[in-house]
Formats: C-alpha cells, sequence, structure tokens
C-alpha cells in the first residue's frame, strides 16, 4: 500500500500577527483532519526581526516556523518551498496571513490534486468588508469573486489561495522570480510558466477563502494603484516569457497599442460617468486607463513597487 502522500500549508507572513493567529486556528484543524493526505503547516517569517515567532511559539508543537529576512514576498514564497520539500511534501499550498478558508477548504483543494493529477489547483477568494463599501468601490470590480465551474483549466493564479504540484516545479526547474519580490506578480508569473511549459492549472469553485478587506483598501485611491500594479507586472511577465526576440518586439507594440486604448476609453468613459453621475460608468473607466497606464510604465522600464516596507531593509 503506498503511503499517503504529504502537503505542506505554507502561510508568508510579514507584520501581521492577529491576522496570522486567525488564519492559523482556521488552517490547523484542517491540517490535522485531512484524510487524503498528511499534512504540515508552515509559517515562513519575512520580517528580518522576526516578529512572528510571539504568535507561532503556542502552536510550536503543531506548527513548523521559518525565518526569511530577504524581503520580498517572492523570497517568502521561495522559501516555502524549499521548507515543503524539507518536508517531504509532494504539493505545497498557499494561503494568505489575512484569511480565512472555509470549512473543507484544504480537504477540497487536496482532493481536487489528487483526482486531477495535475500542477495546479486554484481556488477562489471571497472579500469581506467592515461595512456596505463605498458605490465607486463596488463599481471598480476589484473585490469581484471570480468564478469557473470547477475542473476548468486557468492560465492564470495567485498564492491567496493556491496549491502548487513540487515534481512538476522541479521538473522544470520553475520557482518565483526575485524580481517580482516587491512588485507583486511573482505568483503569477510562475503559474504563467508552468502553463508556457504545457501544464495544467485547475480551478476549484468549492476551495473558498475568505479575505477581510481593511478600510484603506477600501477606497478609489487604492484601487487605481492596485490597478496600475497589476497591468504593470503583467505586462513585465509577458515581454519576460516571450520566446524570442521578434516575438518581444511584436509583443511591444501589440501592448503599446492596448495601452493607449485602455487609456483613451477609460478616460472617456470616466468622464461620461462623472458627467452623468454613473458611478458604475465612472469606476470601470478609471480603473480601465490605470491598467493602461501600468502597461505603458511596463514598456518603459518602470516597475511599479506596491509592497514598499515600513521597517528593516
Amino acid at each position: 500500500m503506498n503511503p499517503q502522500p504529504i502537503v505542506a500549508i505554507t502561510i508568508a507572513t510579514y507584520l501581521r500577527p492577529e491576522g496570522l493567529s486567525a488564519v492559523l486556528s482556521a488552517v490547523v484543524p484542517q491540517a490535522e483532519a485531512l484524510t487524503s493526505a498528511a499534512a504540515r503547516v508552515i509559517v515562513i517569517d519575512n520580517d528580518p526581526q522576526a516578529s512572528a515567532t510571539e504568535v507561532v511559539t503556542p502552536w510550536s508543537d503543531r506548527v513548523s516556523y521559518v525565518h526569511e529576512p530577504q524581503p520580498g514576498i517572492a523570497a517568502a514564497r521561495n522559501r516555502g518551498l524549499q521548507a515543503a520539500r524539507e518536508a517531504g511534501a509532494a504539493a505545497v499550498v498557499f494561503i494568505d496571513d489575512d484569511e480565512i478558508p472555509d470549512e473543507a477548504w484544504l480537504e477540497r483543494l487536496v482532493g481536487a490534486w489528487l483526482e486531477w493529477s495535475c500542477a495546479g489547483v486554484q481556488g477562489p477568494v471571497e472579500y469581506e468588508f467592515d461595512g456596505p463599501p463605498d458605490p465607486w468601490v463596488e463599481a471598480a470590480g476589484t473585490f469581484a469573486r471570480l468564478r469557473h465551474p470547477s475542473g476548468s483549466v486557468v492560465t492564470d493564479g495567485a498564492t491567496n489561495n493556491l496549491l502548487l504540484d513540487l515534481p512538476t516545479l522541479d521538473r522544470h526547474g520553475i520557482r518565483f522570480d526575485p524580481a517580482y519580490g516587491l512588485t507583486g506578480g511573482s505568483d503569477s508569473m510562475l503559474v504563467q510558466r508552468l502553463v508556457h511549459a504545457g501544464e495544467q492549472i485547475r480551478w476549484c469553485d468549492e476551495a473558498v477563502v475568505s479575505e477581510a478587506v481593511p478600510a484603506q483598501r477600501a477606497q478609489p485611491e487604492w484601487i487605481l494603484k492596485r490597478s496600475t500594479r497589476t497591468a504593470n507586472a503583467g505586462a513585465r511577465i509577458r515581454l519576460t516569457i516571450a520566446p524570442s526576440p521578434s516575438e518581444r518586439a511584436r509583443l511591444r507594440g501589440e501592448l503599446l497599442a492596448r495601452g493607449l486604448s485602455r487609456i483613451a476609453r477609460g478616460s472617456v468613459h470616466e468622464a461620461i460617468g462623472r458627467a452623468r453621475k454613473d458611478v458604475r460608468r465612472q469606476a470601470s473607466g478609471a480603473v480601465q486607463a490605470a491598467g493602461g497606464r501600468g502597461v505603458l510604465k511596463a514598456l518603459a522600464g518602470v516597475r511599479h513597487v506596491e509592497y514598499r516596507r515600513s521597517r528593516g531593509v
């Protein structure tokens, strides 16, 4: 009889003690109740001051702690891959330190991976606000839940709710790109590299996690910055993984046209929406234009940095 595979659940954290405590309280019982695999919970502390030790210490007999002082989410994610390999894991699950999984989340995510034998499984994220969001924020669509039928093949992914098959990563020599450590996008880059290598990422719509949206993010200014950053990283990723110089040149022309078009159309829709007091049109236009600016920044070699450090290096 073959032994059960080991699955490592990694939680990268940076200065979120309350969020980390909450996600551990939800994840550890699910890991211990998992029937389809043996689970290991690993916290990756990305604070140079190792502040998460205070949160993890009460869980020390049930959770492994790893300190990764090198700043940037890509470094933390790669350390998570390393820790998972050291634990003998065949798969690694990523969940953020500001999220809470639904009941049976882990069983469903791991079960999907075992059933489909794929390179990865992505689950959805539901966003929760402290109160009713501003109509502009709701209309922007940034926090709308992404939905696909379970089993669908997807071409992008994010480590806010993602399982990856470690042997597949190792076979292709793929890891998180440190160049995206402070800009975001290293998870999308990794998934797209897997897809370009011929691997499949499947969607499991029943493996849901919830993410709390703090008040400072439920604001038009933050949403527009996120839209610029996401488009900036997406364009950089496409240019990086282009298979040849000629394809990269063709892609630059395509992205230039797309970026200019998004700015023009978005600006027009935003202006019309403002004049007609149509919040939905105004918000969607502003988001579209912000994305276009992000694309043009990428073509100019500008990296839109989102994850600036408040302390440490």
